[in-house]
């Protein structure tokens, strides 16, 4: 029962039979291809138009208000989409978040919303087809996914998190492979460390400016 190891992964942090492929694994390979952005569920992407680190400010640059672009760019986003989105929107990048803290946060978000994900499911406890649940009224509840949502429920005991850091503006017209991490596979977004992934491209350590949150 797919419901049952989602409660399960909520209370005890554990997942099943996951071993990544490799340390920077990457979910735009698998998931539900769809054309669709709903606020409230998590996706994956291969960006269009990936830039170079000479074009990114450093990280003091950021951290003292100096720039306000982000000191990174991250050409395989993993995003919680926030928010009305129509051909742009905001999205938490739980990518860059450390492991431990994304294993807490990606727990934390499912408890929270787990009676909505009940409604979403068969006699078996297992999911319906995805173009049922993104029929009202199931999927009317994620239009409350909003950053403010997630400040207020799942970032209040974390004040040291920088959301500025972590919340990006994407244009759908910048994605490529377009895939919603459905939710029996969401377990796996905290089990992955991105700490030396090459694919964020930034102009310090990718360990350094995962400190600051």
């Amino acid at each position: 029962m797919a419901i049952e190891k989602l409660r399960e992964y909520a209370e005890l942090g554990s997942t099943e039979n996951f071993i990544p492929a490799s340390p920077n694994y990457h979910f735009y390979d698998e998931g539900v291809q769809t054309r669709y952005l709903i606020p409230g569920h998590f996706y994956a992407f291969l960006h269009m138009y990936p830039v170079g680190n000479d074009q990114l400010p450093s990280l003091d640059d950021w951290t003292t208000g100096v720039s306000k672009n982000k000191p990174y760019f991250d050409n395989y986003p993993i995003f919680l989409a926030l928010d009305q989105f129509g051909q742009s929107g905001l999205g938490l990048n739980v990518k860059l978040l450390p492991q431990l803290t994304r294993r807490y946060i990606v727990r934390s978000y499912i408890k929270a919303i787990m009676p909505v994900l009940e409604k979403m499911v068969d006699e078996s406890g297992n999911f319906l087809e995805f173009e049922e649940r993104i029929r009202p009224p199931r999927i009317n509840p994620f239009a409350s996914i909003t950053l403010d949502w997630m400040r207020q429920r799942l970032f209040s005991a974390l004040p040291e998190i920088k959301f500025s850091f972590l919340v990006n503006k994407y244009n759908r017209s910048d994605m490529r492979y377009l895939k919603m991490i459905d939710w029996p596979d969401v377990p796996r977004i905290g089990e992955v460390n991105y700490s030396t992934d090459p694919t964020i491209v930034s102009r310090s350590a990718i360990s350094d400016y995962l400190k600051i949150v």
